[in-house]
C-alpha cells in the first residue's frame, strides 16, 4: 500500500521568508554601494582642480553680476540726486527746477515788456509801439530759429507737417498781437502791477480749465478743489493789488 507524503506548509513559508530577507539584504547592499560610489565621485570632483572653461564661465557670471550691481547703484544714485527734492544736487539738477526758473525769468521779462511798451507809447504813439515790439521780436525769433536748426540740429519743418497742423496752431500770433496791444493801451492808465496781476490771474484760471478738458491736445489734469481755492486766492490778490 503506497505511503502518503504530507506537505509541510510552515516549512515552505519559512524558506520563502528567508529568501525574501536575503533578497532585501542584497538590495540594501547594492544601494549602499551605489551611494558610496556617488560620494566618492563627488569627493573626487570637489578635489579635482577646475578646468579653464569652468573658470572662464565663473568669472563671466561674476563680472555680469558686478555690472548689474553697478547699474543698480548708479540708478539709485541718480534717483537720489535728481528725484530727491531734499538734496542740494537734486534741486540743482532737477529738470523741473530749471524749467521753473525759466518760467520765472519769462514772467519777469513780461513785466519789463509792459513797461517798455508803455514808454514807447508815450514817446512815439500806440501803433508804433506795437510795430516796434513785433519787428524787433521778428528778428529775435529768426535768430532763435537759426540757432535751433543749425546748432541744436532740430529737424526742419516740412510742408506735410505744416499741412497737418491743427487750425488753432496758427492763431498764436494773433493772440500775441492782441495781448501786446491791450498791454500798451492799459499799462499807462492802470499801472503795470494791476495789468499784469489781472493777466496772470486770467492766465492761471484759463490754464487750469485747459488742463481739465485737455484743450489743444495737452495732458488732462483735473481742476481739483485745491486748484479752485488757489484760483480764488489769486482773484483776492488781484483785488488787493487793484484797491490798494
Amino acid at each position: 500500500m503506497p505511503q502518503c507524503h504530507h506537505y509541510d506548509t510552515s516549512s515552505a513559508s519559512t524558506v520563502q521568508v528567508s529568501i525574501d530577507q536575503l533578497s532585501t539584504s542584497q538590495d540594501e547592499r547594492r544601494t549602499d554601494s551605489t551611494l558610496d560610489n556617488d560620494d566618492n565621485i563627488r569627493d573626487e570632483e570637489s578635489q579635482r582642480p577646475p578646468t579653464t572653461a569652468e573658470i572662464f564661465t565663473s568669472r563671466t557670471i561674476e563680472d555680469e553680476n558686478n555690472k548689474e550691481h553697478q547699474i543698480i547703484d548708479q540708478q539709485i544714485e541718480d534717483e537720489t540726486y535728481v528725484d530727491n527734492p531734499k538734496g542740494i544736487k537734486g534741486m540743482l539738477f532737477n529738470g523741473k527746477t530749471i524749467a521753473m526758473l525759466l518760467v520765472v525769468g519769462g514772467g519777469t521779462a513780461v513785466a519789463f515788456q509792459s513797461a517798455a511798451n508803455g514808454a514807447m507809447r508815450v514817446t512815439a504813439g500806440r501803433s508804433f509801439s506795437a510795430v516796434t515790439n513785433f519787428v524787433v521780436g521778428l528778428f529775435m525769433e529768426i535768430l532763435a530759429f537759426l540757432i535751433d536748426i543749425l546748432i541744436l540740429k532740430t529737424p526742419k519743418p516740412t510742408i506735410k507737417g505744416l499741412k497737418e497742423s491743427p487750425w488753432f496752431s496758427w492763431i498764436g500770433g494773433i493772440l500775441g498781437t492782441y495781448y501786446v496791444i491791450v498791454n500798451i493801451f492799459t499799462v499807462t492808465q492802470m499801472g503795470a502791477g494791476v495789468v499784469l496781476s489781472v493777466f496772470v490771474c486770467a492766465q492761471v484760471i484759463m490754464g487750469c480749465i485747459m488742463d481739465h478738458f485737455g484743450l489743444t491736445g495737452i495732458p488732462k489734469r483735473r481742476y481739483s478743489i485745491w486748484r479752485i481755492l488757489a484760483s480764488l486766492g489769486l482773484i483776492g490778490c488781484v483785488a488787493v493789488i487793484t484797491i490798494f
